[in-house]
């Protein structure tokens, strides 16, 4: 039995020696790769081997007392162990061989060229960098499609801007807007007439409202209101009502706002004469008074001592079921103590 153990391996031995290399998809011999697999055929070999060797060993010394039940269960034993043995080293060989191939794929498709990208939104478009289109197409090549997105995106970078001051930046943003073909939104050009009136800079300002009209985008209450503001604090009575009567005279819609901030301006100055006028304008344009009106004609009052006027204002304001605030009482008490001085 162990002539025929060293026969069976003699021959598994040249089997192994003979075995053909392992060639590549195209047919050629392969090289590093057939090498390893060359290494890892003969290591599998020698043990396959040695196990045969144990086992013809074992059966030898077991020839004489096959009816030793531990010496079958142990020659069993090594049966089913070749067994597993040979069927994981199988499946890890397969294994590594998928990986291997896909590998290989990988590194033949990096061979064959650059992976294609797709190009950027200006080089689809044309249009302008970041993603932005012209008006007659969209960041990605449509023709026809205007990206809101962007027209939003500039429009909330105007607000910012205007809102730390930086009346420049806004105005260059809004600039750009009107440039990319697209009408910018009027409440873009309000925040920029804003932000130059609250600095007193009333020219620049004063331009923007024109370059809003030239654009063809139609002025509104806001527009105007900062441009009243900027006069009543650089105290020009005469150049807010200016303002107010031209937004009159092209017919824009004005509400409590702007009659709040002339009737103040004219109680704070002490013209309680135009005060009255700017609210029977008010009421005949159709604009409901509220508290604030009431509170700003009564502060009038008070500043000239006219204790009877100001308690027929506050009788008128009830009237009209608006509730008195703290700022109305105190504004009659202080007519009554000037009354008395």
């Amino acid at each position: 039995m162990v002539c025929a153990g060293k026969g069976i391996s003699q021959s598994s031995l040249a089997n192994g020696k003979t075995a053909s290399p392992p060639r590549s998809a195209d047919g050629k011999p392969g090289h590093k790769t057939k090498a390893k697999a060359g290494v890892s055929s003969s290591g599998f070999t020698v043990a396959w081997m040695t196990l045969v060797v144990v086992l013809v060993f074992l059966l030898d010394t077991a020839s004489a007392k096959v009816e030793d039940s531990s010496t079958c269960l142990l020659i069993a034993g090594v049966y089913v162990l070749l067994g597993l043995f040979v069927y994981c080293r199988q499946r890890g060989s397969a294994g590594r061989g998928s990986a291997r191939a896909a590998v290989g794929s990988r590194k033949s498709g990096s061979r064959s060229g650059p992976a294609l990208r797709p190009a950027s939104g200006q080089e689809r478009s044309g249009g302008p960098p970041g993603g932005a289109a012209g008006p007659g197409g969209s960041a990605d090549g449509g023709e026809g499609a205007l990206v809101p997105n962007t027209r939003v995106r500039l429009n909330q970078l105007v607000g910012q801007a205007a809102a730390q001051g930086d009346a420049e930046k806004a105005g260059l943003l809004l600039a750009n807007l009107s440039s990319m073909g697209w009408q910018s939104e009027a409440a873009s050009y309000n925040l920029v007439i804003r932000a130059y009136a609250k600095r007193g800079e009333l020219r620049l300002a004063e331009e923007w409202l024109q370059r809003m009209e030239e654009a063809g985008v139609r002025p509104d209450e806001h527009s105007y209101v900062p441009l009243m503001g900027a006069c009543a604090r650089a105290e020009d009575l005469a150049g807010a009502e200016a303002w107010q009567q031209r937004m009159v005279e092209r017919q824009v819609p004005a509400s409590t706002i702007s009659y709040t901030l002339l009737i103040h301006a004219c109680a704070r100055f002490g013209k309680t004469a135009r005060a009255e006028l700017w609210l029977q304008r008010m009421i005949a344009a159709g604009v409901e008074p509220d508290a604030a009106i009431y509170n700003s004609l009564i502060h009038t009052c008070s500043m000239q001592g006219g204790v009877q006027k100001a308690e027929l204002w506050l009788e008128e304001m009830q009237a009209k079921g608006l509730e008195p605030s703290v700022l109305t009482y105190t504004a009659i008490i202080d007519a009554c103590a000037k009354a008395l001085d």
